[in-house]
């Protein structure tokens, strides 16, 4: 991403949230988030916020996590003091266009799905299932490219014939700034690659406020506590890993001795356990 590069900081706009980790120093001003350079210049990392929406940043095995509810994303230093955000989680494609055409693929119903994969091997949650049933030999595909710049391939999985977990078919190469869509024509069978692993996850929701426990990202918007895949930051199964209370969340609270709490405006719920699968019933205190 292209950092635009202010003079100095107007002591008279409206400044807020500064975070200060992981070799830099970052803040709101208006609605950008700005980095402090160290020779006092500021650069502007990412724009597009609300303006006066407050931050929320945790650091997490070197990366900063951050959203203020409507935006979020991660903040990484190539080591020079140079910040850069990128996408915290990539959006999930739209499923594939299928056709049929002519090859010696065996004839049956076929499954296919899409992912998307960024320069660093993160992946997508998988796109809606794509079914054709094939009397041709041969699957016509189509794909939209992602315009997120840091994604480098689609990845196409295809099931067996009838039956079967979806497996790798192919990564074909993701194109910025020209075609939407691209197209993989499947004419003859070849051997599958490994099987899909991330169908029904997506990226996390913005968020208010974020925490880290035992392996997991909780993130907290609302009512609402989701949490992450195990050491998979930024994957959510946010059909089946959400704990949701009677009064908007407050905070958000890790105990490395076995356990984390949230807090609202009515209620305190600790959950005790080394897992979010695992916890025992909370224990409730009113406020």
């Amino acid at each position: 991403m292209t950092m635009v590069m202010d003079t100095s900081i107007n002591t008279d706009s409206n400044i807020h949230s500064i975070y200060s980790g992981c070799g830099f120093c970052v803040f709101r001003q208006g609605n950008d988030l700005k980095a402090l350079n160290d020779d006092y210049s500021v650069s502007t990392v990412r724009s597009g916020f609300c303006s006066g929406r407050p931050m929320s940043y945790l650091l997490v095995e070197g990366k900063v996590y951050y959203s203020d509810g409507v935006l979020s994303g991660v903040l990484e230093s190539n080591g020079n003091v140079t910040v850069k955000s990128r996408s915290w989680g990539l959006e999930v494609p739209l499923p594939p266009g299928l056709c049929g055409m002519t090859g010696s693929l065996l004839s049956g119903l076929y499954q296919l799905a899409l992912t998307y994969e960024r320069r660093d091997g993160q992946e997508s949650g998988a796109s809606i299932l794509s079914l054709i049933d094939l009397s041709m030999g041969g699957i016509s595909i189509k794909y939209r490219f992602s315009k997120d710049p840091d994604v480098r391939t689609v990845n196409i999985y295809l099931s067996l014939v009838n039956d079967g977990p979806l497996c790798l078919l192919t990564k074909e190469s993701n194109q910025h700034g020209g075609d939407d869509y691209g197209v993989f024509n499947y004419s003859s069978q070849s051997t599958l690659g490994n099987v899909l692993t991330t169908e029904g996850l997506k990226p996390p929701p913005p968020s208010s406020l974020i925490e880290h426990y035992n392996g997991r990202l909780y993130v907290a918007k609302h009512c609402t506590v989701w949490y992450s895949e195990l050491f998979a930051y930024e994957v959510f199964d946010l059909s089946n890993s959400g704990f949701t209370f009677d009064a908007p969340i407050t905070r958000l609270r890790a105990y490395p001795d076995g356990g984390i709490s949230v807090e609202t405006t009515s209620h305190v719920y600790f959950f005790k356990g080394k897992d979010a699968e695992l916890f025992e019933t909370p224990i409730v205190f009113k406020r």
